[in-house]
């Protein structure tokens, strides 16, 4: 008997993944849940870290938005490191709201049929 096992990804794994690559390929180093100063920004890591870039990145969807942590982004943006988020397209509206003075740039994103995952062009919120 044969054994097969099917693993779903996240939506957030997938834009995390997906933007990882799309840094890889242009020579970046990028770090997937890397915390670059924990001794600053806490224990949680952050969703991708591009360290020749000096910038951090997260993804939010509709339902984590309203959780996302807008100090600690502000505090990175304050000790110069950029902060990108990358927000599921259902979601842009309100992340140009809530994360105005919290990141440099908003980045939408959505997944095609088979997992594959397009980003739109960055702006600032």
């Amino acid at each position: 008997m044969a054994l097969q096992v099917t693993e779903r990804i996240s939506v957030h794994d997938l834009a995390v993944e997906a933007a990882a690559r799309m840094y890889q390929v242009e020579g970046y180093q990028a770090l997937i849940r890397h915390q670059p100063r924990p001794h600053r920004y806490g224990r949680n890591p952050f969703d991708l870290f591009v360290p020749a870039l000096e910038r951090v990145e997260e993804v939010e969807t509709a339902e984590t938005l309203p959780t996302a942590d807008l100090a600690r982004l502000r505090r990175c943006r304050e000790e110069g490191l950029q902060v990108w988020v990358l927000v599921q397209l259902d979601a842009v509206a309100a992340a140009y709201a809530s994360l105005k003075g919290a990141a440099d740039h908003v980045i939408p994103f959505w997944i095609l049929e088979g997992g594959r995952v397009r980003f739109g062009l960055p702006r600032r919120p």
